[in-house]
């Protein structure tokens, strides 16, 4: 099972942090503060992901409403798993991450197909 699961990826790839292209939104950290960064075409940057399920509850979320003031900063009392993210990322030197909840504008069907 090894072998083939080994081969299953040897197209993927490999991760080269001098042409990862960020997402059209991603979270950035400004000092202090985090925000909502918004990527220029073909911005490269090192960048880490944290996706997973909902369940029950409502996550932090960018919405048509909050998105300017996201730009500007994202509320400082994160959820438990979005401040470890970061807190993980900040310690692996990396700037920038995408946050599901918070980057994909979650009311507007554009931004789900960017």
């Amino acid at each position: 099972m090894r072998a083939s699961s080994h081969r299953a990826h040897v197209q993927c790839k490999p991760y080269d942090e001098h042409s990862t292209r960020l997402p059209t939104r991603v979270g950035t950290r400004d000092s202090d503060s985090v925000r909502l960064h918004i990527s220029h075409e073909g911005e490269i940057r090192r960048y880490v992901t944290l996706s997973y399920c909902w369940g029950n509850e409502r996550p932090l979320t960018t919405t048509k409403d909050n998105f300017q003031h996201h730009t500007e900063a994202v509320p400082l009392l994160l959820p438990k798993n979005f401040s470890d993210a970061k807190r993980v990322a900040r310690a692996l030197g990396v700037w920038y991450l995408w946050i599901d909840s918070i980057c994909i504008i979650q009311d507007c069907d554009m931004a789900w197909n960017e």
